[in-house]
């Protein structure tokens, strides 16, 4: 197992069915009081102001898989439903991160505020 695991630009690239399954191997190899730090493209509501980007993205790029990842996916709810806590949600520019926690029952809980993140 694993204390962090790392996903960049991983989750625009799959289909639909195979991104749950993926979430819920991370969760399998991450130890407990392990992380999986995830950045991937931003996704539809995240920076509405930019949604209209997004949109030409699969147009200029060959992107299978895009719009259904900006429309029809949420991350947050996928980890969550896993097993994971969610500790940091940040947008930039076009991109996100999102820090998720395995809880280990046997070890104090870190203050949210106290997490460190990846940008």
């Amino acid at each position: 197992s694993f204390d962090i695991v790392v996903c960049t630009y991983l989750f625009h690239e799959l289909p639909h069915d195979v991104r749950r399954k993926v979430a819920a191997e991370l969760f399998r190899v991450v130890a407990p009081g392990g992380f999986a730090v995830i950045t991937d493209s931003f996704q539809k509501g995240d920076i509405p102001e930019k949604n209209h980007i997004a949109k030409r993205f699969p147009a200029n790029y060959h992107e299978p898989y895009y719009m259904d990842y900006f429309e029809n996916t949420d991350l947050v709810e996928m980890f969550q439903t896993e097993g994971f806590t969610m500790r940091r949600h940040q947008c930039a520019h076009l991109s996100k991160v999102l820090t998720f926690e395995k809880l280990d029952p046997t070890l104090p809980r870190i203050a949210p505020y106290k997490l460190w993140a990846i940008v």
